[in-house]
Order: C-alpha cells, then structure tokens, then sequence
C-alpha cells in the first residue's frame, strides 16, 4: 500500500530529517539512503521498520546536518610508544646513528594513537534516529491506515458484485440443469438415428455421462465457501495480503472450471463478469499488507 511519513529531529548541534515512502510490493523489500558517516545506524533503522511493516517496497531517506555529530576521545597507547622509543634508541647506538626522536616521528607510528567515540555519545545518537523513524513510520502507518479504509470498501464492493452473479448462476443453472440431460439424451439420438442400432440404454448412460461433466454444483459450492473465507480474512487483524492473494488464485480457478464446463451462454456470461469483477479485488489486494 501506497504512504509516506516525515520526521524531524534538531537541537543546537544536530538536525536530522526522515522520509519514508511505501509503494505496492509482493514482499518487503527496504532501501534507505543515508550519509556515509551514519551507516553504523542503518540495521537499527531497517529492524525499527520490519517491525511495523510487512509488505511494500520501503524508501527512507535520510539527511543529517550537524556540527559536531560525534564526541571523540585521543587514547595514547604509553607502553607502546615507550617500547618504539627503547627499539629505536637500540637501533641509534647499533648503526652509530645520529637522530632524535620527535613529536613527528610519534604521530607517524601505528596504533600509538587511537581516535575513538565517547562511550556516552554513541547510544543517544542510536536513540535519536531511532525515535526519528518510529515518528515517521507512525506517520505513514496512519495515511495507509485512512487509505486502508476506503480500499476495503471497494474490495467489499466488487466482491458483493461477484456473489451476485454468483447467485445468478445459480438461479440459471437450477433451470439449465434438469433440461441439459434432455437435451443430451436428443442430440445422441438424433446422431445416431437411422445409421446403426443403438440400445436406449446405452443412449441414456452416454447422456448421463456427458452431464454429469457439465455439472458444476461442485464449483459453484467452492466458490461460495471461497467468497465466505475471503470476506473473513479481510476483516482479520495485522497482514492478511498474501492470505487474499492466495484465496483470489483458488477463486479464478474455480470460475474458469466453471466457464469450462458450462455449455450455457447465459452461464457463461455470469462467467465473464465474475471474471471481470475478481480482477478488480485482486488488483486492489495489492496494496494490502
């Protein structure tokens, strides 16, 4: 389902804004984009956001403004350095060398000098982007949710359209059914009039056959139940889109079964607008979580 929230945090030192966008989606798929220096906090972002939402194409974008965004600390390394000095100092006297040891060369030698964050910086920066997304996921699960209303009114729309002609097609098929075996019954005969000798018999059991083929009572009591079990997973609570997906597909199945077997052009006009309507809902399940 389609939304958008925005979120905003700033004080003296910090300004960060938010925005996250859901389009339509089979499954969750989250890109955020973010400035390099932020990175460490994006996994905290993507799980703050799986969540909350379960289906749609994620876009967070994030923008930060800061001038100082991290405390940091100079940790020298004393006994490592002493030890530089004591082997150099060695290295002076074996080789006869003439060269002092300065504030240079210190700055040059590896992992005497660390730069590393405060312990107390990182965790409310962690804490701000957090608090920063859940605003913004907040605001978009509220326009999805108003947008969420007025999709299941037409979802509930069309599949009223659709069990209406449902029981239309019932009604037809109660007037077609007691003819059709008739009817079968005639054309055999007709067939076979006058060309070879036929027992009766075998012309009732080869009708009896052929009708019992076209009989669709079976898909029609499907379709009912699907109907009755969609309508109910519609009004379930949390993430019930790929349950409807799933029911759709078992709908289609059994009005194609049905236009397959029925050999009555009024039936399968009911067909085609079943069709046409349970287009309608499955393209509108799309944008269900």
């Amino acid at each position: 389902m389609t939304g958008y929230g925005k979120a905003s945090f700033k004080n003296d030192e910090l300004s960060i804004n938010m925005e996250i966008k859901t389009v339509n989606h089979r499954f969750l798929d989250i890109s955020i984009r973010m400035p390099t220096a932020f990175l460490e906090y994006e996994d905290a972002i993507r799980k703050a956001i799986r969540s909350s939402i379960k289906r749609g194409k994620v876009d967070v974008f994030v923008t930060v403004e800061s001038t100082s965004p991290f405390e940091k600390d100079l940790i020298v390394d004393y006994q490592l350095l002493e030890k530089y000095i004591d082997v150099l100092q060695e290295i002076n006297q074996k080789h006869n060398l003439d060269s002092t040891i300065s504030l240079e060369h210190v700055l040059r030698l590896p992992d005497v000098i660390t730069i590393v964050e405060k312990e107390n910086a990182a965790q409310p920066l962690e804490t701000i982007f957090l608090e920063t997304c859940q605003e913004a996921v907040n605001k978009l699960i509220a326009m999805r949710e108003k947008e969420g209303g007025l999709l299941h009114k037409k979802i509930i729309q069309h599949l009223n359209n659709l069990t209406a002609y449902l029981n239309e097609l019932k009604s037809r098929y109660k007037e077609f059914e007691p003819t059709h075996f008739e009817r079968l019954r005639e054309r055999i005969s007709e067939i076979v009039e006058n060309k070879i000798d036929i027992d009766e018999s075998r012309i009732l059991i080869e009708a009896a056959i052929l009708a019992e083929k076209a009989n669709i009572q079976e898909e029609i009591t499907r379709l009912e139940s699907h109907c009755w079990q969609f309508q109910s997973v519609l009004e379930e609570e949390g993430a019930v889109g790929r349950k409807l997906d799933f029911i759709v597909q078992e709908m289609n199945r059994e009005i194609n079964t049905i236009g397959s077997k029925s050999g009555d052009f009024t039936i399968n006009q009911y067909v085609v607008n079943m069709k046409s309507e349970l287009e309608m809902i499955r393209e509108q399940i799309q944008n269900i979580e």
